[in-house]
């Protein structure tokens, strides 16, 4: 089945299974993105690795705090850093960020981060170019087909962006960040180079989000920021 979504203008082709769920939510082993909508009073739309989209009244903001809840939003914390290290600027906000968590990396296919608006997963499914402005994430064992009609420079530079910061992420902590990256994305960084990123984010600050919010003692912080 093929499924083509416009990502600028919120239309979609081709989808008769569309059921509503006001309970849903972003589950990073069947997600393979969703996007802010304006229908009534229904504010986002989940496009699921069987074909099925579902239409639900919570809002992205809402769906992305439930899925990082369990293990906090420890990327959100090390963002900045992390910027700060690959890009060598203390303005993130420029950029496109991702939304990075132990078991998810989340890149926004158009939009900041700060402006919710369509919003797809790389864990699973491989995205290949078909034409300039179109991409296509393959789901084999359904049969499926999901095309993003989207601005390519826009998406591949934010793609590309969420996988080098996640790669700096899973460096400093590898137990939190699990996703399996491509190769030419797993990196390795010094011991100076992750005390340069903490110390960029404060650190007395990340000291104690690591204590309080993830239930690291201090020698195990300590081991770290060395």
């Amino acid at each position: 089945m093929l499924i083509t979504y416009h990502v600028n203008t919120n239309q979609l082709r081709h989808s008769s299974r569309i059921v509503i769920d006001h309970d849903a939510t972003l589950d990073p082993a069947t997600t393979i993105m969703f996007c802010k909508i304006h229908e009534q009073n229904l504010r986002t739309m989940i496009f699921r690795n069987d074909g099925t989209i579902i239409k639900t009244s919570q809002t992205p903001k809402v769906l992305i705090k439930k899925l990082l809840a369990p293990h906090g939003d420890l990327g959100a914390v090390l963002i900045d850093g992390i910027v700060n290290h690959l890009y060598q600027t203390s303005h993130p906000g420029t950029r496109q960020l991702p939304i990075m968590g132990k078991e998810c990396l989340i890149f926004p296919a158009a939009g900041m981060t700060r402006h919710p608006g369509c919003w797809v997963f790389l864990n699973k499914y491989p995205i290949r170019k078909e034409s300039p402005y179109r991409f296509t994430v393959d789901v084999p064992e359904y049969d499926i087909e999901i095309r993003l009609e989207v601005d390519r420079k826009v998406f591949q530079t934010n793609k590309n962006t969420a996988y080098q910061c996640y790669g700096v992420a899973q460096a400093i902590f590898p137990q939190r960040f699990t996703v399996k990256l491509p190769p030419h994305y797993e990196t390795t960084l010094t011991n100076q180079e992750v005390a340069n990123i903490i110390n960029s984010l404060g650190t007395s600050r990340i000291v104690k989000i690591l204590k309080d919010n993830f239930g690291m003692s201090l020698w195990d912080i300590k081991r770290i920021i060395k």
